[in-house]
Order: C-alpha cells, then structure tokens, then sequence
C-alpha cells in the first residue's frame, strides 16, 4: 500500500511523478509496483532530490585526489600555499590538516570549483 503525506499525483508504476507539494517542488519521485511474501502489490518510492551545490557529494579525499591528478603536487602548492602541500606531501596528511584547518579546505575547494568551471 502506498501511503504519501504529501499531495502527488500517480501516473503510473515506474514513471515519474509530478509533485505538487513545495517541500519537494524540484526533486524527481518514481514509484515502483513490487509483490511481498503475500501476493499483494505493493509500492516502493524513490525520492532523488537535485542539488545545486556542485560540491553534493564530493569528499574531501576526492577533491584533493582531483587537485592532486590536475596539478601535481608541486604545482598545487603553488596555487595553495599550505605546507601539506609543500613539505613531504601526502594525501593522507593533507586530509587531517583540511580537517581541522576551515580556511585551508575553503582554498581547495574554491580552486576544485574553480577548475571545475573551467572544464
């Protein structure tokens, strides 16, 4: 049985769903038409909500990784001049000092947008 607390209309199993609610207003609904133990049909829905962030779902390891396979180490420290980057480099003790360091992860992840918007 499918129960929504919120206002959709049900095209059909496996379509895509028009929502009228705002809370969800810009994510995308499928409904999917199953059978339990019982025979009886049931509902499964996925919700997939789009993001505007181009850092959704990014970690932290993949955008050094990325900033580290674009520039190479030497060059990186170049454009950030943080001495993880410079001084017997890893990526392993870039992570622990992005981590605790807000400014730091703040530079590498506006030259990741930056390179990113140049792509």
């Amino acid at each position: 049985m499918f129960i929504s607390a919120f206002p959709i209309d049900i095209v059909t199993a496996g379509k895509k769903l028009r929502v009228k609610s705002k809370l969800l207003r810009g994510s995308t609904i499928y409904i999917f038409r199953g059978v339990n133990t019982n025979s009886q049909t049931i509902y499964h829905t996925v919700n997939e909500q789009k993001s505007n962030d181009p850092l959704h779902g990014k970690t932290l390891e993949f955008i050094v990784g990325f900033l580290v396979d674009y520039y190479g180490w030497e060059q990186l420290s170049t454009h950030i001049r943080i001495n993880c980057f410079m001084i017997n480099p890893s990526v392993q003790s870039s992570l622990k000092f992005l981590r605790k360091t807000p400014w730091a992860r703040n530079k590498v992840e506006e030259l990741y947008l930056k390179v990113i918007k140049q792509s």
